[in-house]
């Protein structure tokens, strides 16, 4: 059990900077990403892994340093593929940091159980120790309780938490929207989250993704052939 916060402590000494690792995300923390499948959120996440790492193709100048993905929905062939893709777009410089710091770890049909007694999130814990961002992709692979039971989703969170604390990293998981929302057109929006609301509404961070619509493709003048190109996100 930890011991009380000092409220003296509080007050007499000035505060440390809150140490963001992406924009919105603080390190030791825990974060999502909400999408329906096929959007494109691995690619996103791998491209927010790959800009932590040093290779900022986004923009969004975040810390740097190591960063564990875990890959659980794609195979080896595909991931090389995508870093081949992205690759072409970096510098010599971009591709040694990604070289030194991005390390991917293939758990296609290996996944563990965040729910088991501790030892799963311990062994991610271990391979993330030094990272500065921790991504699981997805976390519905990592875990065998019902997503719609708030306990059971409490309880993965909890672990989440727990590897966030024991690495300093922060821990970004991506989880699937339901298709009720997506057929609905609400898509992009915080409560599309498959399963119970814990996900998102325990998360410090949660970006959600969707395809772009043909109301807002019209409103950004983007030609209907071309809308599929475009995805809307917001941060929540």
């Amino acid at each position: 059990m930890s011991e009380y916060l000092s409220i003296e402590h509080c007050i007499e000494t000035s505060p440390r900077p809150l140490d963001f690792v992406i924009p919105g995300l603080v390190s030791a923390t825990v974060g999502s990403i909400v999408a329906p499948g096929a959007t494109g959120k691995s690619w996103f996440a791998l491209q927010i892994a790959a800009a932590v790492a040093g290779a900022d193709t986004l923009d969004i100048r975040p810390a740097t340093g190591r960063v564990l993905y875990i890959a659980s929905e794609d195979p080896v062939d595909v991931l090389h593929a995508r870093i081949y893709t992205l690759g072409r777009r970096l510098s010599e410089i971009q591709r040694d940091a990604l070289i030194e710091r991005l390390h991917i770890w293939p758990t296609l049909g290996k996944s563990g159980d965040l729910l088991d007694d501790g030892r799963t999130a311990s062994d991610i814990a271990r391979r993330g120790e030094g990272c500065r961002l921790i991504v699981i992709d997805t976390l519905s692979r990592w875990h065998t309780g019902d997503e719609n039971a708030r306990a059971d989703a409490a309880r993965v969170l909890r672990r989440l938490e727990q590897i966030a604390a024991t690495t300093e990293a922060a821990v970004l998981f991506l989880h699937h929207a339901s298709k009720s929302a997506v057929l609905d057109g609400n898509g992009s929006t915080q409560q599309a989250a498959r399963g119970s609301s814990v996900w998102v509404d325990e998360s410090r961070f949660c970006l959600t993704m969707a395809r772009c619509s043909e109301s807002e493709a019209r409103d950004y003048g983007i030609d209907e052939s071309f809308r599929d190109f475009f995805l809307t996100s917001s941060p929540a």
